[in-house]
């Protein structure tokens, strides 16, 4: 898993890139819709590549997807 200050680093180069998709395509933030990595960071998906890059309704993707993910993470750390 990517941790750390590469972890940082990632995480400021998907905010850039997502603020500048959502200044290209800003009827999808309208639309109520964020971008959501296919294979987050914390497994090495790129923070940049399109390609890994899905926009989800901000609804599902707080309640539903981040929340899997942060389960996985924790199953894989051995955490409860």
């Amino acid at each position: 898993m990517v941790g750390g200050a590469e972890y940082a680093d990632a995480l400021a180069a998907k905010r850039a890139i997502n603020a500048a998709i959502n200044r290209e395509l800003p009827l999808w933030r309208s639309a109520g819709l964020e971008w959501h990595e296919i294979t987050p960071i914390k497994f090495g998906g790129s923070p940049t590549d399109l390609a890994n890059k899905i926009p989800l309704p901000a609804g599902f993707h707080r309640s539903q997807v981040t929340p899997w993910w942060n389960s996985l993470q924790r199953s894989i750390q051995g955490a409860p």
